[in-house]
């Protein structure tokens, strides 16, 4: 977002789409608990929306999508075999969980507690 270069007088309007897939609620954490509250969320917003106000030129729109429902992912894609080969995406990702280096303990995790409990907190802040 920073690296957006527009002369806010001179260029003609953007469309942007500002879109925020799921790094809130990821990461390599067991848990809830690290995951950006909707208070924070709603102030990081605001203030990343206060920035392109002063960099899209007037008249400039923006597509907001909300965080994404990771589940979806898991749902289709679970029992086929990951690209590494010999094991389905379930298997490696509890692997990649059980030794620490999940990108996103909550959506890739074989568990569906903790799935649900992602995709709850995703929704809070959408």
């Amino acid at each position: 977002m920073k690296a957006l270069s527009r002369n806010i007088s001179l260029d003609h309007p953007v469309s942007l789409v500002f879109e925020l897939v799921g790094n809130d609620v990821c990461s390599g954490h067991p848990g809830i608990d690290h995951m950006t509250t909707p208070e924070e969320f709603r102030n990081n917003i605001l203030k990343d929306w206060a920035y392109l106000d002063t960099v899209l030129p007037k008249g400039s729109h923006m597509v907001v999508e909300g965080v994404a429902d990771g589940r979806i992912l898991y749902n289709y894609m679970h029992n086929l075999t990951h690209p590494i080969g010999g094991m389905t995406y379930s298997t490696f990702y509890d692997f990649l969980n059980c030794v620490g280096v999940s990108p996103c303990w909550g959506w890739m995790n074989s568990n569906e507690t903790a799935r649900n409990m992602t995709t709850e907190r995703a929704m809070e802040l959408n």
